[in-house]
């Protein structure tokens, strides 16, 4: 389970708006200086965002919550996000390759508007993935338990 701490900015029923902000492990890396990642998370290093997340725990505005996001949930996003593009972009670029033994046309213009219409066909098929799933709990945080309480009752562990 990966964990991030957050504040509760606004109350849904069993859900719940949860500002984190965001921080950067960089500091204690060695290769800090030859990493793009370095130098991305120095633009973005502090940024707040907000993020949606289930819960079953009676919360308050500005209490600070644990969220949890199970490794499994990562590894499909990472692979909608990561994969699908890359393989839809090669089947694409295949797919028009092997149509110019059809039709009497260069092949690297082909096979490029090939690649073009396959990333097309990967981000459309995300797009629809991710608006299917927007309301699927598997894909939402869940808020794993209340670290404080803003209005100072006692803390209720879930």
């Amino acid at each position: 389970m990966i964990e991030e701490t957050g504040t509760v900015v606004s109350l849904d029923s069993g859900k719940v708006w949860v500002e984190i902000v965001r921080q950067t492990a960089c500091n204690s890396c060695a290769a800090q200086k030859g990493c793009g990642h370095s130098v991305l998370d120095k633009i973005y290093e502090g940024r707040r965002h907000q993020v949606m997340a289930s819960t079953d725990i009676k919360l308050e505005v500005g209490d600070e919550v644990i969220l949890g996001v199970p490794e499994n949930t990562v590894f499909k996003g990472s692979f909608m996000l990561y994969l699908v593009p890359l393989l839809s972009t090669l089947g694409g670029m295949w797919l028009a390759g092997m149509l110019t033994a059809v039709v009497n046309f260069h092949q690297d213009v082909l096979s490029a508007f090939g690649a073009c219409v396959g990333i097309g066909v990967g981000a459309w098929f995300i797009r629809t993935h991710s608006s299917r799933n927007e309301d699927n709990p598997d894909y939402l945080p869940a808020v794993m338990r209340c670290v404080s309480r803003v209005n100072d009752q006692p803390i209720q562990i879930g």
